[in-house]
């Protein structure tokens, strides 16, 4: 296979995009599960700040949790998204053809 100069420029600004929306991943992962955490520690500690926002403590507890567990599952494609970043951006420093079919 043969990749042109014109394509591994395209790919080389997709890289950077890429590593844009990783950081982007992470730091919404770190705040989601933040949340999640404040979400149970209000729910376990005060039934008036639960009954404030019309819930009850166990139903903000639930909701904690759903937030914790959803942040661990949005780490999944961000492991894709690294292999990719660290595969295309060998294939381009090498300047290798070969490398952009693993990438």
């Amino acid at each position: 296979m043969i990749v042109t100069e014109n394509a591994k420029a395209y790919f080389s600004t997709t890289l950077k995009w890429a590593h844009f929306l990783y950081v982007i991943g992470i730091i919404g992962i770190v705040f989601m599960f933040l949340a999640g955490a404040a979400f149970v520690v209000i729910g376990c500690v005060s039934d008036d700040v639960a009954s404030n926002i019309g819930k009850s403590s166990v139903e903000v507890v639930i909701m904690g949790i759903a937030y914790m567990v959803l942040a661990l599952v949005m780490i999944i494609p961000l492991v894709y998204m690294n292999r990719m970043l660290g595969n295309g951006t060998e294939a381009v420093n090498n300047d290798d053809d070969a490398a952009f079919e693993t990438s």
